[in-house]
């Protein structure tokens, strides 16, 4: 009976052990990447939200490295891809201009890009909300030391 219980114990610790990721490790599918980049200067700033609630951050010209950036609820995490899964893998737009802002959410099969930018086009509402909504999160996962109290 004691092994039993110590089997169970054990096989519950492992299924809720989460893959952590380093910009050595960094998964090829199943991330979200969304920033702006142009502008005078011509540099990228990109977020990677990665469904374990990992993001991550590259800044700069070019394939500079992935930084670790903050954490954020993986319950967040997974219900934001799911959300763009849901609602904006149909919002077609490449728009881009001086400043350009984009989503791209990477998938085993296909890779769904999103840009605009150009002062000619608005996009879709629900992208701009979208983004704005995971920059907050972002932002409040950093300024609260990584964790974003989001559960």
């Amino acid at each position: 009976m004691r092994i039993l219980l110590i089997l169970l114990v054990t096989a519950l610790l492992l299924h809720c052990n989460r893959t952590t990721y380093t910009a050595e490790d960094f998964p090829d599918t199943d991330y979200l990447a969304f920033g702006k980049g142009g502008g005078f200067a011509g540099t990228t700033t990109t977020y990677y939200l990665l469904d374990n609630g990992q993001v991550f951050l590259q800044t700069g010209l070019g394939d500079t490295p992935k930084q670790p950036f903050a954490t954020i609820a993986r319950r967040t995490a997974r219900q934001l891809l799911r959300d763009y899964d849901a609602q904006l893998v149909d919002k077609a737009i490449t728009a881009p201009g001086n400043v350009t802002t984009f989503l791209q959410r990477v998938t085993t099969d296909t890779t769904y890009v999103q840009s605009w930018g150009s002062a000619d086009v608005v996009p879709d509402t629900a992208l701009t909300d979208f983004y704005k909504k995971l920059q907050a999160i972002i932002t409040e996962a950093k300024a609260s030391g990584g964790e974003n109290p989001q559960k």
